[in-house]
């Protein structure tokens, strides 16, 4: 940005501004990637549950002795799979508004800097012909 506000190319306010968006929209889109990872967990969750009881529900129309245990495995495979949704989910839910609140603080501060900035990259400069 400064070779660029100072060799001519642009304006150092749109230089800045360009910079800035690059910056921002990095990590907007990166928030945006953990945003739908996090809603993704439970529903993926569920989806296991799903499995695990259907497993469950075939298991008791099934005659045989192993039926006790068939049942078993897919009651568990029903509560592990909405364990993981959960404990990604709930965690991801607080993480990504913590994270929200970061980026909001950081373009705060980036719009605080912005004028200052080009203010000294407009001034002109001593013992450099213009």
């Amino acid at each position: 940005m400064l070779d660029a506000g100072r060799a001519g190319e642009s304006r150092p306010l749109e230089a800045f501004e360009r910079r800035q968006d690059q910056g921002l929209q990095a990590l907007r889109r990166d928030l945006v990637v953990l945003t739908a990872l996090t809603a993704v967990a439970p529903l993926l969750g569920l989806l296991g549950t799903v499995v695990g009881m259907i497993e469950t529900f075939e298991a008791v129309s099934t005659v045989g002795g192993t039926t006790g245990s068939r049942v078993a495995s897919g009651i568990s495979q029903a509560l592990i799979t909405t364990q993981f949704g959960l404990i990604v989910a709930v965690p991801g839910v607080f993480g990504v508004a913590n994270l929200r609140r970061l980026l909001g603080h950081v373009e705060t501060r980036v719009a605080d800097c912005r004028m200052p900035l080009v203010a000294w990259l407009e001034r002109p400069q001593r013992g450099v012909p213009s």
